[in-house]
């Protein structure tokens, strides 16, 4: 399964390559989920002009077990980070968004991730 983060504010970028590094160097999630920059528009690129750049970070994991770790790994980050940027985690269609700087939604982003099945749809 792959979860995709972005980030929107005025310190979208910083925050974004410091949450990445954070991802690749915490120690519950290193060796086994995969951690990635990727450009968010995979189009094919206009020659006229510059592309983007790697605007998201995606996360792949092996199984849903591991999306625990990864919503620890993201709430310890912004706990030591005091994030000024909105950020977006999405998978399978699924869009939560934590505004800047607020931690009280990482638990309903850990609940809102979990609460897919493997085909994606709600288990409601």
């Amino acid at each position: 399964m792959e979860i995709r983060i972005t980030m929107d504010g005025t310190r979208h970028d910083t925050e974004r390559r410091s949450l990445y590094k954070w991802l690749c160097d915490d120690r519950e999630l290193r060796g086994i989920v995969e951690v990635a920059m990727v450009d968010s528009e995979p189009e094919e690129p206009d020659t006229d002009t510059m592309g983007s750049g790697f605007d998201t970070i995606a996360v792949v994991l092996n199984t849903a077990l591991q999306l625990g770790g990864l919503a620890v790994a993201i709430a310890a980050w912004r706990q030591g980070h005091a994030p000024r940027s909105t950020m977006v985690i999405e998978r399978d269609g699924v869009r939560i968004t934590l505004p800047d700087g607020r931690l009280d939604d990482a638990e309903a982003l850990l609940r809102a991730l979990e609460d897919r099945d493997e085909d994606g749809e709600g288990r409601r």
